[in-house]
């Protein structure tokens, strides 16, 4: 494993005008973050088994206006897809949303030595340990969302923010992962800023403030769904993915649940493709309409149109990759006219 271990200055100044010189203002983090190296509930048809659980019989809805196409068909011989009850899982994972999501304005209400800058920076740097480890693109959107739900909770001090992030990161990883990186790998990552019993003894923080609370579905889980929903393709696939995770980054993001986030994400890949940005089955298994998405696709249009000019660029640069058909790459659209109020 090859690092980058050069120090860097890290100065915030105005939060209007982010700097890649992460965290100047931690006193004792200085020169320790060097840069990682790349490496509804309609039911249409349903019974009920003996158990009492609602069982899938969907037919398409056809009529000469109202066209959806019913997506798990094609796999209702195969028991691990579950399409049988695929529509009260992701029913109940919206439901499920909800509950213990993290304020939309702790920074403001909780935080008294941290700002949505400061947290941008964690995250793009979280991006790159992800990289760098390889771990699934699940473990990163869990462990910001840990990260978020902590600091919704509990008073940080921008000294510890560093080792809140990588922590986050441990527990997600050790819930997603097959393999989770160790302690050890955590601490050398920072430049051994913190040692093992550091890490540790966050760890018990974490799961306290989460209340070993760790399953909770994130944006990537809906993803899924939407995407198989919209019958994409590869690229679509993968700018979706990228869209998304430039939200992660925005802590003003946090106005939106991560369901909106991930079907406003598919629509605007959608759009800067070229082809119809919604559909009678995009709407048929995310219960949204266009003008649900509105606002958060136009605000994901805006990081889109910033991104090239971003200091914060592990998400872009990862997702210029040949392996991700170099997406980031691609002109974003000029306006989101079918978005417009």
């Amino acid at each position: 494993m090859s690092l980058l271990r050069t120090t860097q200055s890290f100065n915030y100044g105005d939060d209007s005008k982010q700097s890649r010189e992460v965290f100047g203002e931690l006193t004792n983090t200085t020169k320790y973050m060097g840069s990682v190296s790349q490496r509804s509930e309609r039911r249409i048809g349903c019974t009920k088994n003996h158990a009492g659980v609602r069982k899938r019989n969907a037919t398409p809805v056809k009529t000469a206006q109202n066209t959806w196409r019913d997506i798990d068909s094609m796999h209702s011989d195969d028991p691990l897809m579950c399409s049988e009850y695929v529509d009260d899982i992701y029913t109940n994972l919206q439901k499920s949303e909800v509950v213990l999501y993290p304020l939309s304005d702790y920074i403001e209400k909780v935080q008294t030595d941290i700002s949505s800058t400061m947290r941008g920076i964690l995250v793009d740097w979280l991006v790159e340990v992800a990289e760098e480890y390889k771990l699934s693109d699940d473990t990163l959107f869990l462990s910001v969302l840990y990260l978020d739900r902590c600091l919704s909770i509990r008073t940080v001090a921008r000294s510890r923010l560093q080792l809140l992030g990588i922590t986050c990161m441990l527990v997600a990883s050790k819930y997603e992962e097959i393999y989770a990186p160790q302690v050890d790998e955590f601490c050398y990552i920072t430049d051994n800023t913190y040692t093992r019993e550091d890490v540790l003894s966050m760890e018990r923080i974490v799961l306290d403030s989460l209340n070993f609370d760790l399953t909770h579905p994130t944006t990537k889980t809906f993803l899924r769904r939407c995407l198989s929903a919209a019958e994409s393709d590869v690229k679509v696939d993968f700018l979706a993915g990228f869209l998304s995770e430039l939200a992660l980054l925005e802590y003003t993001f946090l106005r939106y649940s991560q369901s909106t986030i991930a079907a406003a994400s598919v629509s605007l890949a959608l759009m800067t493709l070229g082809r119809s940005p919604w559909s009678k089955t995009l709407e048929h298994y995310t219960h949204m309409f266009p003008c649900d998405l509105r606002e958060c696709v136009q605000a994901l249009h805006t990081c889109h149109l910033a991104a090239q000019q971003s200091s914060l660029s592990a998400v872009r640069e990862k997702y210029s990759q040949m392996k991700f058909k170099c997406v980031s790459l691609i002109k974003p659209v000029d306006s989101c006219a079918e978005y417009s109020a």
